[in-house]
Order: C-alpha cells, then sequence, then structure tokens
C-alpha cells in the first residue's frame, strides 16, 4: 500500500513538472548576422578584434532597469536569456563585417587591433508599457605590434522598445547591427597615416 502511494505521488509529480518544463525553460536569443564584410575602404587596417565587458555584463543573463522605480537597480528576466554573454556576441557581429567571418578567414598579419569595451548593453524601463535599450562602448585602434592608441572613439546607440524581453531582444539587435555601422564608418573615415600605419604594421 505505501509503495502505491508513493509510486502514486510521484507519477503526480512526475506530471507537474513534465507539464510545466516547457513552459518554464527560458528563450534564448542570439543577434542576427550582419552582411559579409567587403571592401569598403579599410580592407587590411584591422586584423584583429576583442570586445571586453565587465563583470556585471559577462553573463547570458538578459538585463534591464526599471528606471521609473529604482534607477540603480539592475534586474534580470527569468524566462529570456542571451545565447552567450554580450560582448562575445558583439565580437561575432563586427568579426563577420570588418574581417569577412568570425574565425580566420580575412585576418590580416600586420592590420591593427580594434579593441572595444562595452560599457552598457541592457533595457531601461522608464515606464511601466515602455522600455528603450542602450549600447554604450569605447573603441580603440592600436598598432599592430605596440599598445600605442592611434584612434579612439565612444559610441552610444538608443532604440526604443515595448515592455518585455523579446521586444528589448529585437531593440537590442537592431542597435548592435547600427553599432556595427558606425564601427565600420569611424574606420572608413580615418585618417589616411593610420590607414598607412595599420597596413605596413
Amino acid at each position: 500500500m505505501r509503495a502505491l502511494f508513493l509510486g502514486t505521488i510521484f507519477l503526480l509529480l512526475s506530471g507537474c513538472f513534465g507539464e510545466t518544463g516547457t513552459r518554464l525553460s527560458p528563450a534564448s536569443y542570439d543577434l542576427s548576422s550582419p552582411p559579409m564584410g567587403s571592401d569598403s575602404g579599410q580592407a587590411g587596417m584591422v586584423g584583429q578584434i576583442e570586445v571586453l565587458s565587465p563583470s556585471w555584463l559577462d553573463t547570458t543573463a538578459m538585463q534591464y532597469r526599471l528606471a521609473y522605480a529604482d534607477r540603480a537597480r539592475r534586474e534580470i528576466y527569468a524566462g529570456s536569456r542571451w545565447v552567450a554573454p554580450p560582448a562575445k556576441l558583439l565580437e561575432q557581429q563586427l568579426k563577420r563585417r570588418l574581417l569577412g567571418g568570425v574565425g580566420a578567414v580575412r585576418i590580416q598579419p600586420a592590420g591593427c587591433r580594434l579593441s572595444v569595451e562595452l560599457d552598457e548593453f541592457v533595457q531601461v524601463f522608464d515606464a511601466p508599457e515602455m522600455s528603450r535599450v542602450i549600447i554604450e562602448a569605447r573603441a580603440a585602434l592600436l598598432a599592430p605590434r605596440a599598445a600605442t592608441f592611434l584612434a579612439r572613439q565612444r559610441f552610444t546607440v538608443i532604440k526604443t522598445a515595448s515592455a518585455d524581453a523579446r521586444s528589448g531582444a529585437v531593440a537590442l539587435d537592431a542597435a548592435a547591427r547600427q553599432f556595427g555601422e558606425e564601427i565600420e564608418d569611424w574606420l572608413r573615415q580615418g585618417a589616411t597615416e593610420i590607414f598607412d600605419r595599420c597596413r605596413l604594421g
């Protein structure tokens, strides 16, 4: 009798967890792939790309702030996440855009190093029913064989979003694509002497 009772309880619990398990499984979001890089004026200028982030952004958690309630508090969506930390996702996008791939497809041996420090990657709610996403980063172009800064630039991209994780992910994807375009424009508009120094190493 005891075994029958325990078996019944096990089946009920299994049914509950099996039924809700799928719903509780977090949704995973990625950033869409930008167009493959082409010769847009900076071919051979960049040989390496690295995107770094502070410890609180080095996570797959999707983060948001309720600015209307507590601007200093950072929250996390329980049912949604990124497939990789934001810095890794942005690095992959920049490599595809500027190097023509995520690996060593078009890496130039004498190209400069593009170092990006990600300062913010978050969804901010200014009211319960509306939000915006923010990407803030600092980019630096370093000489090929020395820690010499050739150029620096700060970037801030803001996009509007609705009031849920999915709309935040879509808006951050659009913001990431714009960020890549702005990085590319910045490199394209670089001074000729910087271009030459990167190409010559």
